[in-house]
């Protein structure tokens, strides 16, 4: 949903559940060790 939307990143976090964007974010970077939005930015430069 990041790299193939534009919704924002709240926007996704809300769609797959999370109450709280922040939250979202965090665990993303815990997951991944970058941000959601520097995850979609790397990824879409890659397309």
């Amino acid at each position: 949903m990041l790299v193939d939307s534009d919704r924002t990143v709240a926007e996704v976090a809300y769609q797959i559940g999370y109450k709280d964007p922040h939250h979202f974010s965090r665990d993303f970077k815990n997951a991944t060790g970058q941000s959601p939005k520097s995850f979609r930015c790397n990824e879409r430069a890659q397309l």
